[in-house]
């Protein structure tokens, strides 16, 4: 992380994820307790988004998507989906 928060070359998942942890959990994780976002607590995997893209428009589509059935990230956001992490987040 740098100086101001941020995770610097978001290309290199490592940075922040270990163990291949940056691949989309199965449904059914604990939520998250985080004190200094605005959706607390939040679900397992919108808290691994949430904790770069820290903006009201991304904590929005993230309530947007979320129900009392679960996330629905892996709709778009999964491997070969219009906007899937590993493309958005290419690495090396």
């Amino acid at each position: 992380m740098s100086p101001q928060g941020t995770p610097g070359d978001r290309r290199n998942c490592s940075i922040c994820h270990v163990n291949g942890s940056e691949q989309n959990l199965p449904a059914g994780k604990n939520q998250v307790t985080d004190p200094q976002g605005p959706i607390n607590p939040i679900q397992a995997i919108s808290s691994a988004c949430t904790g770069c893209h820290t903006d009201l428009p991304t904590a929005s589509h993230t309530l947007a998507n979320t129900t009392s059935l679960g996330e629905a990230c892996q709709t778009c956001h999964s491997t070969g989906a219009a906007f899937a992490v590993g493309e958005v987040h290419a690495q090396y």
